[in-house]
Order: C-alpha cells, then sequence, then structure tokens
C-alpha cells in the first residue's frame, strides 16, 4: 500500500494538467487571523499546502544561518518520534513534507492526496511538528556539521563568492548583507537554545500566512486552515525592519583571486519590492537588460556579437524590503577588459539614449506570452499564492499582471533604470583568475 500510494503521488506530479494563467483566488481569515490565499483544482485528487511564516533570515540577529538551521530542524522529529520515525511515519502517507528558508521567510510545504486517510495522517504530522518539535541535540549538532561543509562547498564557487560579496557591499549593516546559510563562525555559535528560542517567537499564527491549491473545497479548505492555524500559539508579529539607507558607492570595484579559468562578474545596485510602483516598469527594464534569455541586451552584444563571455545576464530579485538589479558575466581573463568596456558602454548608452522601443516591446511581449506557463502545475500556482499572501499583493495579481506589464511605457522603463542602475550606486565584484587589489 505504501508503495502505491508514493507511486500515484509521483505519477499525479508528472501529469499534472496546465491551468493557464486563469487562476480563480479565494482568501479569507482564520479564527485566529490567519490570512489564507486559495485555488481549487479539481482534476486530480491531491492537495498542496503552503505555510510560510515571517521566520527568514532577516530574522537572525547576530546569530547568522539561525534561521537556516531552523526551518531545516523542523521536520527532524516531533513529540515522541525521532528522526527517523518521524520520517517513515511521512512515507507511510504516500505525501511529501519539506521546509526551507530564504533572507525573508521560513516555509513548510504539503503535498498530499486527498484520500481522507492519506490526508488526515499527513496533517497530523504536520501539527506534530508545528507544536511539538524536538530539536534533538544530535540532530542540531548533524545539521550544524551538514551546513558547515555546505559553506566550505560555496567557497569553491567563484559565482557564489562574488554573490555574497556583492551582496555585503549593497546591503551593508542590513541582514540581507550576509548569506542566509550563515557565516562558519555564527553556525558554529547557534545551540538549541537558540534553535528553541527562534521557533517559539516566530513560528507563531501572527507570523503565519497559508496558501492551499488543489482538488479540495472550499469547505475542507478552511477546515484544512482552522486545524493548521489553531495548532499554532497566537504569539506577536516580527516587529518591522527598516533598511538602511543606501550610501552612494562611487562606482565601488571589488576584485578578488580566485582560481578559476573564468572570471566572474557581478554589476549592481539595489533595486525595489514587489508592489512598489516601480515594481513592473523595472521588472521589464530588467527584462530587456539580460533577464531575456538569448534575445536580451547584453547577451547580444557582449556575447553574441562580439564572443566575450560564455554568459551574458541580469536578474531583478525583489525582497520584503527592497531588492537588487544585478547584471552578471562569466568570461575568461584575457576577455575581462574588454567584456567589462562593453557592459560598461551598453549601460551608459542606455542612461543616456534609453532603451529601444523595439527591446521594450519584446520584452513585455515575452514576460506575457511566457507568463500562463509559469503557471501550469499546482506547485507553481501554489508558490504564486505563498507569494501574493506573503508579501501582501493584491489578490488579482495573477489575473492583472499581463495588464501591468502591457501598461509599462518605454519612458518609464528608462526613467527607473537610470533612477536605481546609475554609476554612483554601482557595486562591481570581479571574482576570478590573476586580480589586482581592490579600485
Amino acid at each position: 500500500m505504501k508503495s502505491f500510494a508514493v507511486a500515484m503521488l509521483v505519477l499525479l506530479v508528472v501529469l499534472l494538467p496546465c491551468v493557464g494563467a486563469n487562476v480563480q483566488v479565494e482568501s479569507w481569515r482564520t479564527e485566529n487571523n490567519v490570512s489564507v490565499l486559495y485555488t481549487q483544482v479539481p482534476e486530480l485528487e491531491m492537495v498542496d499546502m503552503y505555510l510560510a511564516f515571517d521566520a527568514g533570515s532577516s530574522r537572525d540577529g547576530t546569530k547568522h544561518g539561525l534561521s537556516n538551521l531552523v526551518s531545516e530542524l523542523i521536520l527532524q522529529g516531533a513529540s515522541d518520534l525521532n528522526v527517523d520515525d518521524f520520517n517513515e511515519a511521512i512515507g507511510l502517507t504516500g505525501g511529501i513534507l519539506s521546509s526551507g528558508s530564504t533572507s525573508d521567510m521560513g516555509y513548510i510545504k504539503m503535498r498530499s492526496l486527498t484520500e481522507d486517510a492519506n490526508l488526515e495522517a499527513l496533517m497530523k504530522l504536520l501539527k506534530l511538528a508545528l507544536s511539538s518539535p524536538r530539536f534533538d541535540n544530535s540532530d542540531v549538532d548533524r545539521l550544524v556539521a551538514r551546513t558547515l561543509i555546505g559553506l566550505d562547498y560555496k567557497k569553491q564557487s567563484p559565482a557564489a563568492v562574488a554573490q555574497d560579496e556583492l551582496y555585503a557591499e549593497l546591503f551593508e549593516g542590513d541582514p540581507y548583507g550576509t548569506p542566509h546559510e550563515g557565516t562558519p563562525e555564527s553556525v558554529k555559535s547557534i545551540t538549541r537554545d537558540d534553535v528553541n528560542n527562534f521557533f517559539k517567537e516566530f513560528y507563531v499564527a501572527k507570523n503565519l500566512n497559508i496558501a492551499i491549491v488543489g482538488a479540495v473545497t472550499p469547505r475542507k479548505a478552511k477546515a484544512m486552515a482552522e486545524e493548521i492555524s489553531s495548532t499554532l500559539v497566537s504569539g506577536a508579529p516580527a516587529g518591522k525592519a527598516f533598511l538602511p539607507a543606501l550610501k552612494m558607492t562611487r562606482g565601488i570595484l571589488i576584485k578578488r583571486n580566485f582560481p578559476s579559468i573564468q572570471s566572474h562578474i557581478r554589476v549592481g545596485a539595489r533595486g525595489v519590492e514587489r508592489g512598489h510602483p516601480d515594481y513592473f516598469p523595472l521588472l521589464v527594464a530588467n527584462h530587456a537588460l539580460g533577464g531575456n534569455s538569448l534575445v536580451s541586451i547584453l547577451f547580444r552584444s557582449i556575447r553574441e556579437e562580439r564572443g566575450l563571455a560564455y554568459s551574458a545576464y541580469s536578474y531583478f530579485s525583489p525582497k520584503l524590503r527592497g531588492g537588487s538589479l544585478v547584471a552578471a558575466l562569466q568570461t575568461d581573463r584575457e576577455s575581462q577588459e574588454e567584456a567589462l568596456n562593453v557592459l560598461d558602454s551598453s549601460l551608459k548608452k542606455l542612461r543616456l539614449e534609453g532603451f529601444s522601443g523595439k527591446d521594450i516591446e519584446s520584452a513585455k511581449d515575452n514576460l506575457i506570452s511566457g507568463f500562463p506557463l509559469r503557471v501550469d502545475t499546482n506547485a507553481e500556482i501554489l508558490n504564486y499564492l505563498a507569494m501574493l499572501g506573503f508579501y501582501k499583493l493584491p489578490i488579482d495579481y495573477l489575473e492583472t499582471f499581463a495588464g501591468n506589464v502591457g501598461r509599462v511605457t518605454l519612458a518609464e522603463v528608462s526613467k527607473v533604470f537610470n533612477r536605481y542602475f546609475s554609476p554612483e550606486k554601482l557595486v562591481t565584484v570581479i571574482v576570478g583568475p590573476n586580480q589586482d587589489s581592490d579600485e
């Protein structure tokens, strides 16, 4: 029975239907005021639930990496079930429980067949994890050791080193400037008491948003949300954190020697959060700059026309408080200076002359036409609903996405790009072989 249930769940994951962007979202609050977003997808007998807590690394304080450790430990046994017993019990349900964290949130995901016996058994285990996680010292020690191995491995990645150096400078004095996994020194200092205290403070009802997607009725979804929210203590909402004022960087250049074949380059600036008036213009600007895969400005000017880089792209990372816009290159050391010069000249031209209408229309068309493909499974819809709830975005965000992108004008894109990607706000990080000292 166990193997059959697991096989069926895997099959359902593979065969999820394409639902497009026409997602009907319902919202309500539980009796203890937890926000819930729900979409019914009745085609297949499964249900997904996402619990998003305001418990990311921005809440770590001086114990960097604490939120990451708590999110991993929360499913490592509960009540009288140790980690092995707990995992075996999950397997018997044919469902999945997983957890993790970001700089903004700690989360738990549940996926189950809708058969009453399977769903009730998995819900029981989830409630146990929320009400009485074990946090055994042996598990704390084991995951601390595993985290330290991961941090050591991360040091061997020039791309990861470049990213961490960039964020440390862009978000100096803010938790966003420290990797959410923490540092070796901070992780080694974390104790079981730290884990337990963090869980008690932040994994509470007033810090929670719930998203539910699947073949359950609104009545059943409401019952599930009530079960979860009533399991938690009410607690207090996490205090509002403020992003330090943006300093003028004067175009800081940071170079780090690294025994790699290629140089990894990041040029970044602070951006905006979701819901900010400049969000959609900046989203379109990034897509035209380097987020639109093979037809972006950076790919065309640096790789396609000149062959100076293995990769040339950009990414826009909005967070709960602000965010970042980053241009990235991976190039041979011999091509590094020329690639940087082309990047600088491309950015300067965009600031002085603005984007072309063709590039912006192409970016908008790609964002709009590609959007339904990003919400074509239960899991993807679930992630969107969790994002809407956690970041307090309008309930019709999915429905209005295409219109919001379509209304962005060429003038708006050029204006916001100049505002956020001006030379005095940029930080450039180069990690690779034979680098000179910082300039």
